[in-house]
């Protein structure tokens, strides 16, 4: 990471490559999930046929749970609270800060936010009637900031270890 002088991280990645004959995302998941806040990111393209690449995230630097119009930020140990309207206004001010040093031969996607909005949180862009029973009672939406990914190449079957 290298600070660029207007508050802004430009993130500078860092590969290490390998075959990936003997191994799939699904098995190398199997193996990393243990290391905590892990995901698996399988991608297809018209639901048949296997996208390009499979991210796998484990380890994540910070953790943004948005409940009750509270931002709960936990990050290297620290947590803080932000009052929010809008969930992705305060994902967008969290990450707007880093920004990736151009980087040939790499997927899109070599780290960042990973999550979800739940159906519940689209009250907070349109005026939607609360719901009358809330089983689940999950955040209204939850995300985790990975700087390291591994990221299956499946069109040269490589697997890309792809550090920040």
């Amino acid at each position: 990471m290298r600070a660029t002088g207007r508050g802004i991280r430009e993130l500078l990645p860092v590969v290490r490559e390998r075959l990936a004959d003997l191994e799939t995302p699904v098995s190398a998941f199997a193996k990393l999930r243990s290391l905590g806040g892990a995901f698996l990111l399988e991608s297809a393209e018209g639901g048949e046929r296997m996208g390009r690449y499979s991210f796998i995230g484990v380890a994540p630097r910070a953790t943004l749970v948005f409940r009750d119009g509270i931002a709960t930020i936990n990050e290297e140990g620290a947590t803080r609270e932000v009052p929010y309207t809008d969930p992705l206004k305060v994902l967008r001010s969290e990450m707007a800060g880093c920004v990736r040093a151009p980087a040939r031969d790499l997927p899109r996607f070599s780290g960042g936010a990973v999550g979800y909005v739940a159906y519940e949180a689209a009250r907070r862009f349109e005026n939607l009637p609360t719901a009358r029973n809330e089983v689940h009672d999950l955040p209204e939406a939850a995300f985790a900031v990975y700087d390291t990914v591994v990221a299956f190449d499946h069109v040269r079957h490589a697997l890309l270890v792809l550090a920040h």
